[in-house]
Order: C-alpha cells, then sequence, then structure tokens
C-alpha cells in the first residue's frame, strides 16, 4: 500500500479576518474562499452553484468509513446550511480532535473539511480523487503570522491509522481518529500518511 506525502499550504486571506484556510488539491491549486458559500473551492462559481446532495455519494462512503457511521450528537453543525460543491450537512460526520472539532461533509463530486473558528465556519474542499488521494487539508491561522497554528486537519483514507506532520524544525505524528488527523504544529508544511 503506499503511503502519501503532501504539502501543506498556508494563505492568509484577508476576508477571512482571524482565519487562515488552505485547502490542497492533488493538482497542487490553492483553493480560494468563496463569499457566497462561505466554503472554499478552486473555483467559487462551481462551489455555489452546485446542487445539494441527498445522499453519501458510494465512492466517498467506500474511502472515509465515518461517512458510513451512524450520526451522534454533534454531527450536526446546523440544518438548513448549504456548503460548497452542493456539500449537505446533514450527511455530515465529525470528530473531536485535539486541534478541535471538525466535520468531514460529502459534497458533489468532493469530499470538504468544516472547521470553526472565532469568526465563523471554515471550509476546505478537494474532489473525492483528490480527497482519496490524501489531498484535502484545512489549515486555520491567527490574523499575526508569528502565532502559533490554531489548528491543521487532513483528511485520512481508510487505510492509515496515522499521519505525520512535518516542518523545518518539529514533526509530529499523530493518530488517525474517525478519517482525521490533526494537529496544532503551526511549522507544519507536510502531512504524511502511513501505517
Amino acid at each position: 500500500m503506499p503511503s502519501f506525502r503532501n504539502r501543506i499550504r498556508h494563505h492568509r486571506l484577508a476576508t477571512v479576518g482571524a482565519a487562515l484556510i488552505a485547502g490542497m488539491l492533488s493538482t497542487g491549486a490553492i483553493a480560494s474562499l468563496s463569499p457566497d458559500t462561505g466554503g472554499l473551492s478552486s473555483d467559487p462559481n462551481e462551489a455555489s452553484d452546485a446542487v445539494m446532495i441527498t445522499t453519501v455519494p458510494k465512492d466517498q462512503a467506500a474511502a472515509f468509513g465515518i461517512l458510513n457511521r451512524d450520526p451522534r450528537q454533534g454531527d450536526y453543525p446546523g440544518t438548513g446550511i448549504r456548503g460548497p460543491f452542493g456539500a449537505n450537512l446533514q450527511l455530515a460526520r465529525s470528530t473531536v480532535t485535539a486541534a478541535g472539532r471538525v466535520w468531514l461533509v460529502p459534497a458533489n463530486g468532493h469530499v470538504c473539511l468544516r472547521s470553526v473558528d472565532k469568526v465563523g465556519a471554515v471550509w476546505a474542499c478537494a474532489t473525492t480523487d483528490a480527497a482519496r488521494s490524501g489531498d484535502l487539508v484545512l489549515s486555520i491561522q491567527p490574523e499575526d503570522p508569528t502565532e502559533p497554528a490554531t489548528a491543521i486537519f487532513a483528511a485520512v483514507p481508510d487505510a492509515y491509522a496515522r499521519a505525520t506532520f512535518s516542518g523545518e524544525r518539529e514533526q509530529a505524528v499523530v493518530a488517525v481518529q474517525d478519517n482525521v488527523a490533526s494537529t496544532t504544529n503551526s511549522t507544519a508544511t507536510v502531512v504524511a500518511f502511513g501505517g
């Protein structure tokens, strides 16, 4: 089984205030904030125009077992909220990690990670294929770049039990929990999955 090693890109978005949100797609494209949806997308029009899904796509459920789990308290961050790429928050599943609560949210041809900071909801989305390849990362950082990261979350396909977040001077190996790995390691620039 191959391991995945992907770069984490951090970009400050002035329209988000205190949150820094980055999503990395397999093409290396960086997602941008879509003000219409409150979510991230490589193409904001595609993100806001997508029809909301009503069931979890089979390929996403096969790659991310958390999406097969029966709903638990905290899984629904709100009702009637439409996310980017037709993401349906009523199909979302959440987990509480050391870096905070995060939701894995199925969408139309995409998988999204959603979390909340002091400004509001933050999103990162990748195509289903890119997410299955380990290219779905959500990074939240404060406005001051000298402050440590608030959280970095990575969606991890079922086959992997651990993730390694690496930076210039630090490395954090963490257990995968409900298809999500997380760290508050502010120097992390790469995430790799294994075991």
